[in-house]
């Protein structure tokens, strides 16, 4: 299968392909008679997983990194990658979700009180500094590790 119809097949751009060959996380075989790449059953699956991983939202390094384990350890090991990127993935939806909540219980304060006093933001348990539970808004502190830092087991 040549490059257009591998794109075609996997609803992604040539050039999309092309960047992944650049960066080392596949490498298709070329014809020798017109140096044409040729895609694999299996190449088709790297790069839809390639693309999987990438709109789960893995960097580039960390699919290079799950597609190594894989390729040494079989599917557990990518299976584990994933479930990590669930889980920082999870983590900041909540700090999100929080921020959020935030935003809209100032808001209401700002329709209802036709002010903000320093008292209430300070003091309010809706706030989620004052929920003992996660960060201020605009820090993410230790909530949203990034992956490659999850990846090292020992």
């Amino acid at each position: 299968m040549r490059i257009k119809e591998a794109a075609d097949k996997l609803n992604i751009s040539p050039r999309a392909i092309r960047f992944y060959e650049q960066r080392g996380l596949l490498s298709p075989s070329k014809q020798q008679s017109n140096r044409y790449r040729v895609y694999t059953e299996n190449e088709i699956w790297r790069l839809q997983t390639i693309v999987s991983l990438r709109e789960a939202g893995m960097s580039l390094a960390d699919i290079r990194q799950a597609l190594e384990k894989w390729e040494e350890n079989g599917m557990e090991e990518l299976q584990y990658y994933l479930e990590l990127q669930r889980s920082v993935m999870t983590s900041e939806w909540l700090r999100i979700r929080q921020a959020i909540e935030t935003a809209d219980h100032m808001i209401e304060w700002l329709r209802t009180e036709k002010s903000l006093p320093l008292e209430h933001i300070f003091d309010s348990p809706k706030l989620p500094e004052n929920r003992g539970n996660s960060v201020p808004i605009g820090k993410t502190g230790g909530i949203s590790i990034g992956l490659h830092r999850l990846m090292t087991r020992e």
